[in-house]
């Protein structure tokens, strides 16, 4: 929130900017200027709005990557290459240039490729790792445990967590409609 006198001094200096300053605003994305600072800077400035990327934007992006690079790349690597970077533009460009110098003269960018370069240690996790189990994805659970150990992770860590899961699930399909023991089973998870 802008103080009375805050505005009023900074009007000031928008009225006569020395032509050398640039004047920059990082925010939130809480757009909380007074209306007369507003005003005042759409009349003296340029005024853009920089707002990060939807996941279908930064596909996009990544075609866009792809093709200048003389590259392809299909969907499923591309979501791939998403679910290990986010939508960070800045971990994208990075792992996309250790990429480029990991596939040299091929011109195809497989899976394989993707999870070779950008690996899957430091975006996946145990619960992603049970999640691919449960769902009958064996080998990518296999990769993120791999990849969990190769990481340092202790063997023990994510083994306790597995067991616990399953204890849980167990308990869970031994409550059934007994509200007494559905009612302990929840204390007991929390």
């Amino acid at each position: 929130a802008w103080s009375q006198k805050a505005e009023e001094s900074f009007l000031r200096w928008l009225h006569n900017p020395a032509g050398s300053n640039r004047l920059i605003f990082i925010g939130n994305g809480k757009n909380d200027f007074p209306a007369a600072i507003k005003k005042q800077i759409s009349h003296k400035a340029s005024l853009f709005e920089l707002k990060p990327l939807y996941e279908n934007e930064i596909r996009d992006y990544i075609k866009n990557l792809a093709s200048s690079a003389d590259k392809h790349i299909d969907g499923n690597t591309i979501q791939l290459l998403i679910e290990l970077c986010g939508t960070d533009l800045q971990e994208i460009h990075s792992q996309w240039d250790k990429l480029l110098l990991y596939l040299e003269d091929k011109s195809n960018i497989s899976i394989e490729d993707v999870e070779d370069v950008v690996g899957l240690t430091s975006h996946f996790n145990v619960f992603q790792m049970i999640d691919n189990m449960m769902s009958g994805n064996k080998g990518k659970a296999l990769k993120i445990i791999h990849a969990m150990l190769e990481a340092g992770i202790h063997p023990l860590q994510p083994m306790a967590l597995v067991i616990r899961h399953f204890s849980q699930l167990e308990q869970l399909m031994l409550a059934g409609s007994d509200s007494g023991r559905q009612q302990e089973l929840r204390t007991a998870l929390k």
